[in-house]
């Protein structure tokens, strides 16, 4: 799949509460060589925050105890270059756009395919790479990606329909 040399580098956190769709999410990026830290609740996250930095964070809307919303508040500052991706199947408008607001970069509405996350996380991943290549960030760290810069936050009605391909690596899910 196209982009996985810039994800191999990245240092992906997980959260999702539905088993089979973090169990599917984690054997896909695994699978192509990825770094990934797959937990179940945002609390979890939390923690796992404290032991390392992530390059990426995809988390989902609703979860048990605090929600994905009021994690991406509680760690944007600890995590500023971060791309955070936010996934629900649930979340109206305001909830998007206060996302937005707090520096979520990227919503992606349940059901979604494989190739639908990669395609629209990579111009994100690819920014920052860029940024990194053309401005360096004092350090040696291949997943210490900059986040100064990010592609324009779409709204609702900007975001792409789901898209649903017959390929192997694409499924839906609720």
């Amino acid at each position: 799949m196209r982009g996985f040399e810039i994800l191999k580098d990245a240092k992906t956190l997980l959260i999702e509460d539905n088993q089979a769709v973090r169990h599917v999410l984690q054997t896909a990026i695994t699978q192509q060589g990825c770094s990934l830290t797959a937990v179940a609740t945002a609390e979890e996250g939390l923690r796992a925050l404290e032991k390392q930095h992530f390059d990426i964070i995809i988390s989902d809307f609703r979860l048990p105890g605090i929600d994905g919303v009021e994690f991406f508040r509680r760690t944007v500052d600890s995590q500023p270059n971060s791309v955070r991706v936010l996934i629900s199947g649930c979340a109206d408008e305001s909830d998007v756009a206060e996302a937005y607001e707090i520096g979520v970069h990227l919503f992606i509405e349940k059901p979604f395919s494989l190739t639908t996350l990669f395609d629209k996380l990579l111009p994100h991943i690819e920014n920052q790479v860029d940024r990194k290549s053309r401005h360096g960030d004092g350090t040696d760290r291949k997943s210490d990606l900059k986040n100064k810069e990010t592609p324009k936050k779409p709204g609702i009605a900007e975001q792409p329909s789901i898209l649903r391909s017959k390929k192997a690596f694409d499924f839906n899910w609720y």
